[in-house]
């Protein structure tokens, strides 16, 4: 069995939550999404162990803006 120490840091997440641009599938709730999201990671983000951001633009210059 591995075991791991606790981080020293502050675990940071970018979650990309995008919506199919295709006519044929029902635009995906991406306000809702992002509400189970935050409250599975509540307890962390209390805690401070968690930053969480969300960005509907997948962009290689919007994800490369959030990782600086």
């Amino acid at each position: 069995m591995v075991k791991s120490n606790p981080l020293d840091s502050i675990l940071r997440m970018l979650v990309v939550i995008s919506s199919p641009n295709d006519s044929r599938i029902a635009p995906l709730n991406t306000e809702f999404e992002q509400e189970v999201i935050l409250e599975a990671v509540d307890k962390l983000q209390r805690e401070h162990k968690m930053e969480i951001d969300f960005t509907e633009d997948a962009t290689f210059e919007t994800i490369e803006g959030y990782l600086k």
